[in-house]
């Protein structure tokens, strides 16, 4: 086997273990964390779920793949292609959405609770999976084919088979949800940055509202930096596979920047412990339940034992 398949794979294998366990991290902090049981957060669990279906079946078996020399999918391959793309378009769909969602809580505080609520929260979801999945569907009619492509190493959808397909799955697929994102982010910083001007020239009570100004900022920022890291890692993959509609670009760069593009799965949870403070000390929670549940049993049991005659 060549050096450079045995990175391959351990680069593959690396990213699914690291992406499992921060995404499971993320869903299971959330749901035992009554803080961190918001609207937004809400959002950040379906990133999480599609993030992790990408880990824990998307990265094995492209590294099996990469060791077997062949598609180890076989006449599934349309379908694990599909559910791949489906969980990849649910990611940066889910992110648009919080990016709006932001945007309504800081800009439109008004009409924040008539557009995201509990109830409208399974609408959107439900929205955002009915247009990923409609999206995807041409594939099956015959405008971009799914296959295993040989110079990527796993089944996705043909970038050499349809240019007009790859056009339209990036237009919609990537650069509107990115544009909603990054316009919706923008005018938020925008109006807390206004709001924290308005509250140093008033002069009254300063220090509480220029907290409360600073925790939006930091709880944006990190939203934020979790889109902008999707550009970095998402861009290069989507225009080489334009690029790339005639099978103009060698191997080793479709292989590069599709491993650059699965291995953002991996790092949403990274992000939201260094940069949010509530995500990091949930994580410890978590993390230390175990521990702290053995020390309290072992207390326990020393305190019976001292407590017989």
């Amino acid at each position: 086997m060549e050096p450079k398949h045995i990175v391959d794979i351990v680069f593959m294998v690396t990213v699914g273990v690291i992406g499992v366990f921060g995404n499971a991290l993320i869903i299971v902090t959330v749901i035992f964390n009554k803080q961190l049981q918001t609207i937004s957060n809400v959002f950040i669990v379906y990133v999480a779920i599609a993030d992790l279906f990408v880990c824990a079946f998307m990265c094995p078996i492209v590294a099996t793949n990469t060791l077997m020399g062949y598609d180890v999918i076989g006449f599934h391959c349309a379908w694990f292609g599909y559910l791949c793309m489906i969980s990849l378009g649910i990611s940066i769909n889910m992110l648009a959405v919080l990016a709006v969602d932001r945007y309504f809580y800081i800009c439109r505080q008004g009409q924040y609770r008539k557009v995201f609520n509990p109830r409208s929260v399974v609408g959107i979801s439900f929205g955002v999976l009915l247009y990923v999945c409609l999206m995807c569907m041409p594939g099956f009619f015959g405008w971009g084919k799914t296959a295993f492509v040989t110079k990527i190493g796993y089944c996705i959808y043909n970038h050499m088979d349809s240019i007009s397909y790859t056009l339209f799955l990036m237009s919609i697929g990537i650069i509107m949800p990115l544009t909603i994102t990054f316009i919706c982010y923008i005018k938020t910083f925008i109006t807390i940055r206004s709001s924290s001007k308005s509250v140093a020239s008033h002069n009254t009570n300063v220090t509480s509202k220029s907290t409360a100004q600073s925790k939006k900022m930091r709880q944006v920022l990190a939203f934020f930096l979790v889109s902008l890291l999707f550009v970095l890692f998402w861009s290069p993959y989507a225009l080489t596979v334009i690029i790339d509609s005639g099978d103009i670009l060698p191997k080793e760069w479709l292989v590069f920047v599709t491993r650059l593009a699965i291995s953002n799965s991996c790092v949403n949870s990274i992000m939201y412990g260094i940069v949010n403070k509530n995500f990091r000390n949930g994580y410890k929670k978590v993390l230390l339940c175990g521990t702290k549940q053995e020390e309290h049993r072992e207390i326990s049991v020393n305190t019976v034992t001292m407590s017989q005659p």
